[in-house]
């Protein structure tokens, strides 16, 4: 609305179209455009672009691993669980002492998605630090063992960037969490 007037279809396909976006991201405009113009009773002829679809980018298993190492203990032992178990930042916030059986190692997760809950078996190192750290903060069967999802994102963010920085490794910088 700030580029063109919403309510004239040929001028917002022409502001589109001029963009200096990709064409996956047009396709989006043009889109969630779309949705509008039948909201709004409007006629128009949806422009076609051709989405990208590329490879997510999968940063190297020591690039992680530093990261880790580096860690304090809880975010270590939250970015070993999302490692190995492929965990989302929301799903690690949301796990409770009830989703855990500390003696077998056994994770139930229920997915941050409306998907089917999984369960993983722990390797020993990541089973023994989730014990440790069940021992020394005593939850409760239904208390959140982990801090909300934002703040995990947030302290990996930090310290990627921060060892990304001190290290000089661009392969650090293109690591991302997503939820």
């Amino acid at each position: 609305a700030k580029r063109v007037n919403l309510q004239d279809p040929s001028k917002v396909s022409l502001v589109i179209a001029r963009g200096h976006w990709r064409d996956s991201y047009k396709a989006n405009l043009c889109d969630f455009y779309d949705h509008y113009v039948k909201y709004y009773g409007l006629s128009w002829t949806k422009p076609k672009y051709r989405r990208d679809h590329k490879l997510p980018y999968v940063p190297k298993e020591e690039s992680i691993d530093l990261i880790i190492s580096h860690a304090s203990r809880k975010y270590a032992l939250i970015y070993r669980l999302m490692k190995e178990c492929g965990l989302r930042p929301i799903e690690v916030s949301r796990l409770t002492l009830r989703d855990i059986d500390l003696e077998r190692g056994i994770l139930r997760v229920y997915s941050a998605k409306g998907g089917n809950p999984r369960s993983f078996k722990l390797k020993g190192k990541t089973h023994s630090l989730l014990i440790e750290y069940v021992k020394k903060h005593g939850f409760s069967l239904d208390d959140r063992l982990f801090p909300e999802s934002s703040k995990i994102s947030n302290a990996f963010g930090k310290l990627k960037t921060s060892l990304a920085r001190r290290y000089n490794d661009p392969e650090l910088k293109k690591i991302r969490l997503y939820d």
